[in-house]
Protein backbone atom coordinates (compact mmCIF):
# COMPACT_ATOMS: atom_id res chain seq x y z
CA UNK A 1 0.00 0.00 0.00
CA UNK A 2 1.34 3.60 -0.05
CA UNK A 3 -0.86 5.97 1.85
CA UNK A 4 -4.47 5.14 2.08
CA UNK A 5 -7.31 7.43 2.46
CA UNK A 6 -9.44 9.86 4.41
CA UNK A 7 -10.93 5.76 5.18
CA UNK A 8 -7.73 5.20 6.53
CA UNK A 9 -5.98 9.20 6.76
CA UNK A 10 -7.56 12.59 6.53
CA UNK A 11 -4.46 13.51 4.46
CA UNK A 12 -5.67 14.21 0.43
CA UNK A 13 -2.68 14.05 -1.56
CA UNK A 14 0.30 12.77 -1.28
CA UNK A 15 3.49 12.71 -3.03
CA UNK A 16 4.17 9.48 -5.50
CA UNK A 17 6.75 6.57 -5.81
CA UNK A 18 10.01 8.41 -7.94
CA UNK A 19 8.97 5.74 -10.67
CA UNK A 20 12.50 5.67 -12.26
CA UNK A 21 13.76 2.86 -9.25
CA UNK A 22 12.37 -0.16 -8.75
CA UNK A 23 12.80 -3.73 -8.44
CA UNK A 24 11.21 -6.27 -10.72
CA UNK A 25 9.09 -8.87 -8.63
CA UNK A 26 7.21 -10.97 -11.18
CA UNK A 27 5.57 -11.00 -14.57
CA UNK A 28 1.70 -10.41 -14.86
CA UNK A 29 -0.21 -12.93 -16.84
CA UNK A 30 -3.48 -11.13 -15.76
CA UNK A 31 -4.82 -7.76 -15.30
CA UNK A 32 -7.62 -6.81 -13.78
CA UNK A 33 -9.08 -3.19 -13.30
CA UNK A 34 -11.47 -2.60 -10.69
CA UNK A 35 -13.69 0.54 -9.21
CA UNK A 36 -13.91 1.13 -5.96
CA UNK A 37 -15.79 3.17 -3.65
CA UNK A 38 -15.59 4.04 0.02
CA UNK A 39 -18.11 5.83 1.95
CA UNK A 40 -15.83 7.87 4.23
CA UNK A 41 -18.28 9.95 6.16
CA UNK A 42 -21.83 8.08 6.68
CA UNK A 43 -23.45 11.42 8.08
CA UNK A 44 -21.94 13.78 5.23
CA UNK A 45 -22.78 10.82 2.87
CA UNK A 46 -19.16 11.45 1.68
CA UNK A 47 -17.81 8.98 -1.24
CA UNK A 48 -14.76 8.89 -2.88
CA UNK A 49 -14.02 6.27 -6.21
CA UNK A 50 -10.72 5.38 -6.68
CA UNK A 51 -9.32 3.34 -10.24
CA UNK A 52 -7.37 0.38 -9.07
CA UNK A 53 -5.93 -2.38 -11.10
CA UNK A 54 -4.58 -5.90 -10.01
CA UNK A 55 -1.71 -7.58 -11.43
CA UNK A 56 -1.36 -11.60 -10.96
CA UNK A 57 2.30 -13.12 -11.95
CA UNK A 58 2.80 -16.47 -10.74
CA UNK A 59 4.53 -15.74 -7.44
CA UNK A 60 3.62 -12.31 -6.76
CA UNK A 61 0.25 -10.09 -7.15
CA UNK A 62 0.01 -6.40 -6.74
CA UNK A 63 -3.16 -4.56 -6.32
CA UNK A 64 -2.42 -0.80 -6.66
CA UNK A 65 -3.68 2.87 -8.14
CA UNK A 66 -4.20 3.69 -11.32
CA UNK A 67 -2.37 6.59 -12.92
CA UNK A 68 -0.08 6.64 -15.77
CA UNK A 69 0.92 3.66 -18.00
CA UNK A 70 5.13 3.47 -18.04
CA UNK A 71 5.77 2.54 -21.91
CA UNK A 72 3.51 -0.41 -21.66
CA UNK A 73 5.34 -2.23 -19.08
CA UNK A 74 3.44 -1.66 -16.03
CA UNK A 75 0.24 0.18 -14.83
CA UNK A 76 2.60 2.36 -12.33
CA UNK A 77 0.92 3.47 -9.42
CA UNK A 78 1.84 7.07 -9.33
CA UNK A 79 4.12 9.51 -12.12
CA UNK A 80 7.45 10.35 -11.12
CA UNK A 81 8.21 12.97 -8.45
CA UNK A 82 9.78 14.93 -10.89
CA UNK A 83 6.57 15.39 -12.74
CA UNK A 84 5.16 17.06 -9.36
CA UNK A 85 1.62 15.29 -9.88
CA UNK A 86 0.31 14.18 -6.09
CA UNK A 87 -1.78 11.19 -5.81
CA UNK A 88 -5.20 11.22 -4.34
CA UNK A 89 -4.80 9.30 -1.13
CA UNK A 90 -8.18 9.20 -0.74
CA UNK A 91 -10.86 5.79 -0.49
CA UNK A 92 -7.96 3.01 -2.08
CA UNK A 93 -5.66 5.39 -3.70
CA UNK A 94 -2.38 5.71 -3.18
CA UNK A 95 -2.20 1.88 -2.07
CA UNK A 96 0.08 -0.94 -2.33
CA UNK A 97 -0.39 -4.52 -1.33
CA UNK A 98 1.96 -7.54 -2.76
CA UNK A 99 0.83 -10.57 -2.59
CA UNK A 100 3.13 -13.36 -1.91
CA UNK A 101 1.86 -16.40 -3.26
CA UNK A 102 4.54 -19.03 -3.14
CA UNK A 103 6.74 -20.14 -0.32
CA UNK A 104 6.34 -22.22 2.90
CA UNK A 105 4.22 -19.37 4.35
CA UNK A 106 2.58 -17.46 1.95
CA UNK A 107 1.78 -13.76 3.06
CA UNK A 108 0.82 -10.57 1.82
CA UNK A 109 2.94 -7.35 2.25
CA UNK A 110 1.77 -3.94 2.53
CA UNK A 111 3.24 -0.04 2.14
CA UNK A 112 1.67 2.92 4.08
CA UNK A 113 3.00 5.65 2.77
CA UNK A 114 2.59 9.47 4.98
CA UNK A 115 4.18 13.05 3.48
CA UNK A 116 4.20 16.21 5.65
CA UNK A 117 5.96 18.39 4.36
CA UNK A 118 9.34 17.74 3.22
CA UNK A 119 8.91 14.73 5.83
CA UNK A 120 8.39 11.93 4.09
CA UNK A 121 7.61 8.24 5.45
CA UNK A 122 6.20 4.80 4.35
CA UNK A 123 5.82 2.45 6.47
CA UNK A 124 5.38 -1.47 5.60
CA UNK A 125 3.98 -4.15 7.28
CA UNK A 126 3.42 -7.66 6.49
CA UNK A 127 -0.21 -9.66 7.47
CA UNK A 128 -1.78 -13.17 6.64
CA UNK A 129 -2.37 -14.18 3.24
CA UNK A 130 -6.48 -14.73 2.53
CA UNK A 131 -7.68 -15.41 6.07
CA UNK A 132 -11.38 -15.03 4.71
CA UNK A 133 -13.26 -18.33 5.41
CA UNK A 134 -15.48 -17.93 2.24
CA UNK A 135 -19.09 -19.91 2.24
CA UNK A 136 -20.52 -20.66 -1.09
CA UNK A 137 -23.97 -20.26 -2.46
CA UNK A 138 -25.70 -21.54 -5.48
CA UNK A 139 -26.90 -17.82 -6.61
CA UNK A 140 -25.32 -16.58 -9.93
CA UNK A 141 -25.02 -13.85 -11.62
CA UNK A 142 -22.59 -12.33 -14.69
CA UNK A 143 -20.01 -10.16 -14.31
CA UNK A 144 -18.06 -8.78 -17.49
CA UNK A 145 -19.45 -11.65 -19.25
CA UNK A 146 -18.30 -14.41 -16.82
CA UNK A 147 -20.66 -16.57 -14.38
CA UNK A 148 -19.97 -15.91 -10.84
CA UNK A 149 -20.98 -17.75 -8.02
CA UNK A 150 -21.59 -15.56 -5.10
CA UNK A 151 -20.23 -16.39 -1.71
CA UNK A 152 -19.69 -14.73 1.92
CA UNK A 153 -17.46 -13.98 4.51
CA UNK A 154 -16.93 -11.91 7.91
CA UNK A 155 -13.66 -10.57 7.77
CA UNK A 156 -12.27 -7.66 10.24
CA UNK A 157 -15.36 -6.46 11.30
CA UNK A 158 -16.99 -6.56 8.20
CA UNK A 159 -19.29 -9.23 6.76
CA UNK A 160 -18.49 -9.50 2.68
CA UNK A 161 -20.00 -10.32 -0.17
CA UNK A 162 -17.97 -11.52 -3.51
CA UNK A 163 -18.71 -12.55 -6.89
CA UNK A 164 -16.05 -15.01 -7.64
CA UNK A 165 -15.78 -15.83 -11.30
CA UNK A 166 -14.89 -20.15 -11.20
CA UNK A 167 -13.70 -20.32 -14.55
CA UNK A 168 -10.70 -17.99 -14.06
CA UNK A 169 -8.04 -20.36 -12.40
CA UNK A 170 -6.82 -17.58 -10.01
CA UNK A 171 -7.61 -17.74 -6.12
CA UNK A 172 -7.29 -13.68 -5.92
CA UNK A 173 -9.29 -10.54 -5.59
CA UNK A 174 -8.93 -6.56 -4.70
CA UNK A 175 -7.18 -5.31 -1.85
CA UNK A 176 -6.49 -8.54 0.78
CA UNK A 177 -9.56 -10.32 -0.51
CA UNK A 178 -8.72 -13.76 -2.20
CA UNK A 179 -8.58 -17.62 -0.97
CA UNK A 180 -11.71 -18.51 -2.80
CA UNK A 181 -12.27 -21.10 -5.96
CA UNK A 182 -11.42 -18.18 -8.53
CA UNK A 183 -11.06 -14.71 -9.32
CA UNK A 184 -12.86 -12.06 -6.96
CA UNK A 185 -14.58 -9.78 -9.57
CA UNK A 186 -17.19 -7.39 -7.27
CA UNK A 187 -17.35 -7.89 -3.29
CA UNK A 188 -18.51 -5.60 -1.15
CA UNK A 189 -19.34 -5.35 2.72
CA UNK A 190 -23.61 -5.43 4.05
CA UNK A 191 -23.50 -1.75 4.38
CA UNK A 192 -21.87 -1.24 0.86
CA UNK A 193 -18.91 1.19 2.35
CA UNK A 194 -16.13 -0.34 0.45
CA UNK A 195 -17.44 -1.46 -2.91
CA UNK A 196 -14.93 -3.32 -5.36
CA UNK A 197 -16.20 -3.77 -8.70
CA UNK A 198 -13.92 -5.42 -11.93
CA UNK A 199 -14.39 -3.08 -14.97
CA UNK A 200 -11.92 -5.15 -17.24
CA UNK A 201 -10.13 -8.19 -17.26
CA UNK A 202 -6.83 -8.42 -19.65
CA UNK A 203 -3.81 -11.43 -20.39
CA UNK A 204 -0.96 -8.76 -21.11
CA UNK A 205 0.65 -9.29 -24.82
CA UNK A 206 3.79 -8.14 -23.90
CA UNK A 207 6.05 -8.51 -21.12
CA UNK A 208 4.58 -6.72 -18.17
CA UNK A 209 6.89 -6.78 -15.07
CA UNK A 210 5.13 -6.01 -11.27
CA UNK A 211 7.71 -3.79 -10.04
CA UNK A 212 8.47 -2.23 -6.37
CA UNK A 213 9.15 1.19 -5.89
CA UNK A 214 12.66 2.08 -4.48
CA UNK A 215 11.99 3.92 -0.90
CA UNK A 216 13.05 3.90 2.47
CA UNK A 217 11.02 1.45 3.81
CA UNK A 218 10.07 1.56 7.41
CA UNK A 219 9.03 -1.27 8.77
CA UNK A 220 6.04 -1.38 11.60
CA UNK A 221 3.07 -3.48 13.06
CA UNK A 222 -0.53 -3.43 11.84
CA UNK A 223 -1.72 -2.37 14.96
CA UNK A 224 0.42 1.07 15.20
CA UNK A 225 -0.51 1.92 11.58
CA UNK A 226 -4.28 1.58 13.05
CA UNK A 227 -3.49 3.69 16.02
CA UNK A 228 -2.05 6.63 13.81
CA UNK A 229 -5.36 6.39 11.65
CA UNK A 230 -7.35 6.81 14.34
CA UNK A 231 -5.20 9.90 16.15
CA UNK A 232 -5.11 11.57 12.88
CA UNK A 233 -8.87 11.61 12.77
CA UNK A 234 -9.32 12.82 15.92
CA UNK A 235 -6.60 15.38 15.79
CA UNK A 236 -4.93 15.38 12.43
CA UNK A 237 -2.75 18.43 13.55
CA UNK A 238 -2.02 16.90 17.39
CA UNK A 239 -1.34 13.22 15.53
CA UNK A 240 0.90 14.86 12.91
CA UNK A 241 2.66 16.79 15.60
CA UNK A 242 3.89 13.72 17.87
CA UNK A 243 5.04 12.13 15.25
CA UNK A 244 7.04 14.76 13.18
CA UNK A 245 7.70 17.32 15.91
CA UNK A 246 10.15 19.14 13.70
CA UNK A 247 7.45 20.03 11.59
CA UNK A 248 6.08 23.37 12.91
CA UNK A 249 2.70 22.60 12.23
CA UNK A 250 0.69 25.64 13.60
CA UNK A 251 -3.76 25.20 12.18
CA UNK A 252 -6.43 24.52 14.54
CA UNK A 253 -7.54 20.99 15.18
CA UNK A 254 -9.54 19.08 12.80
CA UNK A 255 -11.73 16.01 13.58
CA UNK A 256 -12.66 13.87 11.04
CA UNK A 257 -15.19 10.69 10.68
CA UNK A 258 -13.37 7.69 11.04
CA UNK A 259 -14.53 4.68 8.65
CA UNK A 260 -11.98 2.43 8.10
CA UNK A 261 -12.03 -0.98 6.04
CA UNK A 262 -11.11 -2.89 9.04
CA UNK A 263 -13.13 -2.09 11.97
CA UNK A 264 -10.84 -4.68 14.09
Amino acid sequence: ISLTTRAQSPIGSIHPFNIRKYTVLDLANYRIDYKTTCLLDPKKHDKVTNEMYLLVGRKISKFGHVCVLDNQQELIAAESQEAGAGIEARGMGGMEVYKYLSGTKPYSELTFRLFVYSYRYTFIYTDELHPQSWTLTDERKDVLGYSCQKATALFRGRDYTAWIATDIPISNGPWLLGGAPGLILEAYDAKKEYVFQATAISRPQGVLPIVKYKDHYKSIERSKVRELCKRMHADIVQALRASFPRAGLEFRQTTYYYNPIELE
